[in-house]
């Protein structure tokens, strides 16, 4: 079994957020990193670059690239916030909120309001793909983190996106371009690999290794092209674990017992539990799933801190119609299905609290 590792938001992707927020003399309740803060105290960088690859967990980017410009640039190993997704973690990554505060607890939520499970991304239905009116940038609305920064401040995406960079090293030169437009600029890049490729072939597969090679050689010639004013910083919204699949929607027993169907995330599931029903669905799920699952009341996860610190964060309040009565946290390598309708089988997976899932690097690339 993997070793659990379980949420710090005080040396998280917040801890990053902490310490530019600090360069640019922003308040922030959550601790800064001390490596980026020796490295930002001196005031000489002018251009500060903040990349996420979804999925480059330290596990992945060591078994993959171990003797790469990324790897030998590694300064520090973080936390990812919880669950360990991207729907979760990107959105911290961009607004500087825990999950407790903005509200994006996982893939999909069951919004109480329309009676619909809403994947916060696309808006879609999780349950029949259709069309909902509703979605995640519109129901829990955020402001980036760096919107009142001095100076110029841009956000990169994939082409999914409105003007997104077909490719990784469209959106290096897109950088370059603002650098020597500018004389001070912080930019925001998102990359959706190797995520994608590593949910559909594995987390070691050749398929993820070489895109983390080319992403990792486009980093090495642009860092030797940067000038001393740029910092590199890189990070991962969340790991990576080989899985197999657990059909739990063939569990007619424990559906019997639910109000609603399960929701969030294959790996961190809610259920909302008939009360007449509490103690026998423990009982239930605890004889079937403890192996691969530790439940857990959804009230102790958020007085422990799992979804985000309550000396820092607020709560969300409609995060208590996501999160129901009972919440499962992945703690081995299997994933629930949950809808017959989806025939795709994942080979890796993450939003559980494994050491490949919640262990992120923090990478910084400066001028030699």
């Amino acid at each position: 079994m993997s070793k659990i590792i379980y949420p710090n938001y005080h040396k998280s992707i917040l801890s990053i957020i902490g310490s530019i927020k600090k360069y640019y003399n922003e308040e922030y309740g959550y601790t800064s990193n001390q490596y980026l803060d020796n490295i930002l105290k001196d005031n000489k960088i002018k251009h500060i670059v903040f990349i996420i690859l979804d999925g480059l967990g330290t596990k992945v980017l060591e078994n993959n690239m171990p003797n790469g410009t990324m790897a030998l640039n590694k300064v520090d190993d973080l936390i990812s916030i919880y669950p360990s997704t991207t729907a979760a973690a990107t959105t911290s990554a961009v607004s500087g909120l825990t999950p407790i505060e903005s509200g994006w607890t996982g893939w999909e939520n069951y919004i109480k309001d329309i009676n619909k499970y809403v994947v916060l991304f696309t808006g879609n239905d999780y349950y029949t793909a259709e069309p909902t009116g509703v979605s995640g940038y519109t129901y829990l609305p955020y402001d980036y983190f760096w919107k009142d920064f001095e100076g110029f401040n841009s956000t990169i995406m994939p082409s999914f996106s409105p003007n997104g960079v077909k490719h990784f090293k469209d959106g290096l030169k897109r950088i370059n371009k603002i650098i020597k437009k500018h004389s001070r600029s912080f930019t925001y890049f998102y990359w959706d690999e190797p995520d994608h490729l590593m949910h559909g072939y594995g987390s070691n597969c050749k398929e993820s290794r070489q895109v983390i090679e080319l992403i990792d050689k486009n980093l090495s010639v642009f860092s030797k092209n940067m000038k001393e004013d740029t910092l590199v910083i890189i990070s991962a919204d969340h790991g990576h674990i080989d899985v197999e699949p657990i059909d739990l929607y063939a569990d007619k027993k424990l559906y019997s017992m639910l109000k609603r169907y399960p929701a969030n995330d294959s790996r961190a599931m809610s259920f909302l539990v008939k009360e007449e029903c509490r103690e026998e669905f423990i009982q239930h799920f605890n004889n079937l799933y403890k192996d691969y699952y530790k439940l857990y009341e959804t009230k102790e996860m958020i007085e422990k801190g799992y979804f985000g610190d309550l000396n820092v964060s607020k709560i969300n309040p409609k995060v208590y119609d996501f999160l129901g009565d009972f919440f499962a946290v992945a703690i081995s390598n299997k994933y629930f299905t949950y809808t017959p309708n989806n025939d795709f089988i994942i080979k890796s997976h993450h939003a559980g609290m494994t050491e490949e899932e919640m262990i992120i690097p923090l990478i910084c690339l400066q001028k030699k």
